[in-house]
């Protein structure tokens, strides 16, 4: 889970800064600037009456002209919120899928329901933008790591003369670590990538031509927004609309620790 900084603790403890307090205890006294405190758990429930329930998950179902879609809310990665889609084809042509088909709109409605402010629509992430981000990203890595290699090598050979000859002012361990820690943050950093570019290369929906009867699936992502109290994902396919509202909660972390604490009157026997 991602952490945010949040206020200072104060001197006499409420419930919601034990986390906190145990920042001052494991850390030091230096975190006078705060304590780092979890986000926000986030929960999307549709807003529809036809919902089709499949595998603990709920979906919104609808069909237009030309293709049968059904939303539902995947979770939280981060600052995105993903969305399962998926669409069928059910025109006599063949039509083109992908996250171009789809934009979302946060809104924040009152709590008694007479006042509904929306921000702009925007556009569903764009896989294909990720990918190219990624690997940009991933060859400066490697450069990167290439460079401190080549930097820190030649005073390998300076470090191990001067441990012989007794010269050394300073502990001739500190290159050689400094060597073996590049292969292991290279490593990591690897992983980090091969993980993060297989979820956007297999699991997002990407760009895809249906043909006549045919299905696709994927993940839809979205940017989060955690002052919004509803989401809507639209699908545009041609000139047809359609609209997949959810209801968004928030749970704070700091305040229920379990999900019997955050809805105490639910019945979460065999659910």
């Amino acid at each position: 889970m991602s952490l945010t900084r949040g206020p200072a603790c104060a001197s006499t403890i409420p419930r919601q800064c034990v986390l906190c307090v145990l920042c001052i205890l494991i850390v030091t006294a230096t975190t006078s600037s705060g304590c780092m405190t979890p986000e926000p758990v986030l929960r999307l429930t549709p807003l529809s009456e036809r919902v089709l329930w499949i595998g603990g998950t709920a979906a919104i179902v609808k069909e237009g002209r030309a293709a049968r879609v059904a939303v539902a809310f995947a979770r939280q990665q981060g600052n995105l919120v993903s969305f399962r889609v998926e669409v069928e084809n059910t025109a006599s042509i063949p039509i083109i899928i992908g996250p171009s088909n789809f934009y979302y709109a946060t809104c924040t409605r009152s709590a008694d329901r007479s006042n509904r402010q929306c921000l702009p629509a925007r556009w569903a992430v764009n896989p294909e933008k990720v990918l190219l981000d990624l690997d940009i990203a991933r060859s400066r890595q490697i450069a990167d790591g290439m460079n401190k290699g080549a930097v820190a090598a030649p005073l390998l050979f300076l470090d191990m003369a001067a441990a012989m000859t007794g010269s050394a002012s300073r502990d001739h361990r500190t290159t050689s670590l400094a060597l073996e820690s590049i292969p292991a943050d290279d490593a990591r950093q690897a992983s980090a990538y091969e993980l993060e570019r297989a979820n956007w290369e297999t699991a997002a929906l990407r760009k895809t031509t249906l043909l006549p009867g045919n299905r696709v699936a994927g993940l839809v992502y979205v940017a989060r927004d955690v002052a919004a109290n509803e989401v809507s994902l639209q699908s545009q396919i041609g000139d047809e609309v359609l609209d997949f509202p959810f209801k968004q909660i928030l749970i704070d972390a700091m305040r229920h620790r379990t999900a019997q604490e955050m809805f105490p009157d639910r019945d979460w026997r065999g659910q």
